[in-house]
């Protein structure tokens, strides 16, 4: 007899919300972790697909916001498929054993104005000056009129599909599975970056159309599997333009920090696509928020992918003398294995002007700022070129 607790355990399973065996202890995780680690990459890809998401079967479902405002909220979560999001109002909880679907959309929310033919502007619009500017016929130009009101409004959607909110702290994450439904208004998890001591744990956040995480302060993510972002599709989105960054023309990172002290990042899989919207294929730090970072370690994750970098390293401003603004400081990235992009493109595998190796990092700061060791190509474990790091003057 099919029962509606059989059903939901089945579409769970359909939908990759699969228990899975693994071991019971964090030294159990640690350990089967470097073996695989010390493998390669397939043998630890396999370890991320049996090692994360719920360790249960998801026996009930909720439909909308779950709000976690105690441990109580906490516990009843657990076993649960929310098709909606969930956001963390409380301090000192641990939610483990949850998945989340993101909503789907109605794919007009995403359309803008179509220019059937050619057509020249002049003057203003949405409070932006043209003169005489020639937009070319197609679909989805940011100039089109009307396009800055549409990007306000897709922007006011955008949303984490887990959030810790109210600068909650103390909480921990674990085995739980994000699916962003290939929507790009959702990012997997954020929220309130000043929150500190937020521990995430074995978790898959997966088609997100934004970043997978933007991380907390003097928090942890360790043996997370992010990828399978989603990249911009230019048969179904139109024409990419590099600007403005938001929920309209997304850039999207696997992790990104923001601010914060004491942040570690361990033994996860970070992997994006190699198309434009993918500013790094594994993390992003950079201070946008105005506050330093310091601190940071990054170590023993696998990273790959990025439109030319799998990972950046930057001041608030982006340049070596910032001449102000925030900075970064006390970056340790070591021990990491870095994916080669497939043949024939470029990003971490050969400079523009000539066959020589360019290095999978970006890092415009001085020595004293960063310290990269151990980190080698997944395919041959050599050692990866590093950035130009000059010495402070």
């Amino acid at each position: 007899m099919v029962t509606f607790r059989n059903a939901l355990i089945l579409f769970a399973a359909v939908a990759g919300f699969v228990p899975c065996v693994a071991p019971v202890s964090a030294r159990g995780y640690a350990a089967s972790h470097a073996a695989a680690f010390a493998k390669g990459r397939d043998a630890l890809e396999a370890w991320f697909r049996a090692n994360t998401g719920p360790k249960i079967a998801l026996t009930k479902s909720f439909t909308g916001t779950f709000e976690v405002r105690s441990q109580a909220d906490a516990d009843r979560l657990t076993g649960t498929l929310v098709s909606g999001r969930v956001v963390i109002f409380a301090s000192h909880v641990a939610l483990g054993n949850f998945a989340v679907s993101g909503a789907k959309r109605d794919p007009a929310i995403y359309d803008y104005a179509v220019l059937p033919a050619d057509t020249v502007i002049d003057g203003d619009y949405d409070g932006r000056r043209y003169r005489k500017e020639l937009l070319r016929a197609g679909r989805a130009d940011p100039r089109v009129p009307g396009a800055v009101a549409k990007e306000r409004a897709l922007a006011a959607m955008w949303t984490p599909l887990v959030s810790v909110v109210n600068g909650a702290s103390h909480i921990v994450i674990r085995d739980f599975r994000i699916d962003g439904n290939d929507e790009r208004i959702y990012s997997g998890m954020g929220g309130t970056s000043r929150s500190l001591h937020v521990t995430v744990e074995r978790g898959e956040i997966v088609r997100t159309g934004d970043d997978g995480a933007k991380q907390f302060t003097r928090s942890t993510f360790r043996h997370c599997y992010i990828h399978d972002l989603r990249p911009w599709k230019r048969e179904s989105d139109g024409p990419f333009y590099s600007g403005p960054n938001n929920s309209r023309y997304p850039h999207l990172d696997p992790l990104q920090a923001t601010r914060g002290d004491r942040n570690l990042i361990e033994g996860n899989w970070l992997e994006n696509s190699y198309t434009s919207t993918a500013t790094a294929g594994g993390n992003l730090v950079k201070p946008d928020e105005g506050q330093n970072i310091t601190r940071y370690t990054m170590r023993r994750n696998y990273m790959a992918g990025g439109n030319n970098y799998v990972a950046h390293f930057l001041n608030q401003s982006g340049v070596l003398d910032p001449r102000g603004g925030a900075t970064v400081k006390g970056i340790v990235i070591r021990d990491n294995l870095i994916g080669r992009p497939p043949a024939g493109m470029r990003p971490g595998a050969q400079g523009l002007a000539a066959k020589t190796p360019k290095s999978p990092f970006s890092a415009p700061l001085y020595a004293d700022q960063i310290r990269f060791s151990g980190n080698v190509w997944a395919d041959t474990r050599e050692p990866v070129p590093l950035p130009l790091l000059p010495t402070r003057p």
